[in-house]
């Protein structure tokens, strides 16, 4: 738009791509998002604005725990453009009512490893709340089992329990 009098001008465009894949989305509210597995990594993008003026900035995973043991999530955030997580979250969700509840988190971050060490059989969800910036993130989800066997349930009364033999 001219604003006062005459002249030419030269005008470029440029465009840098992120250099990560983005998260499948819908995953923006609780109880969407992929299942994660153990071992693997995903990749995924939060602060960037739309042409509808939308910010993606909350990402939700699944993760299904057939075991007792310790879950990792381990945060890697692209530095090109700044992100940061405010708060990378583990969450349980009652089966009756539906409601999520927090379990742990980690709070303003770019790269950091969240570890829940007592996590029972479930399903559980982790969301990557943005901080601030935008770009592309890699999370790795980690599960390490119990290596002690369970006891034998229901023992958790007196006179329920299982009966010890001696040697």
């Amino acid at each position: 738009h001219r604003s006062d009098g005459s002249g030419s001008f030269t005008l470029n465009y440029q465009f840098k791509a992120c250099p990560l894949s983005n998260d499948a989305e819908p995953n923006d509210t609780e109880g969407l998002g992929d299942m994660l597995v153990s071992g693997s990594t995903v990749q995924g993008r939060l602060g960037y604005v739309d042409s509808n003026n939308k910010c993606d900035q909350d990402d939700w995973y699944k993760i299904q725990v057939e075991k007792d043991g310790m879950v990792q999530f381990v945060l890697n955030c692209n530095q090109d453009h700044e992100l940061s997580i405010q708060v990378l979250e583990f969450f349980w969700c009652s089966s009756d009512t539906h409601n999520f509840f927090s379990r742990a988190s980690k709070w303003y971050f770019s790269n950091d490893t969240l570890t829940v060490t007592d996590v029972g059989v479930g399903t559980y969800y982790v969301k990557l709340h943005r901080g601030g910036g935008h770009g592309g993130y890699k999370l790795k989800y980690i599960f390490t089992a119990n290596s002690y066997a369970n006891d034998v349930e229901p023992n958790d009364t007196s006179g329920s329990g299982t009966t010890l033999e001696s040697g």
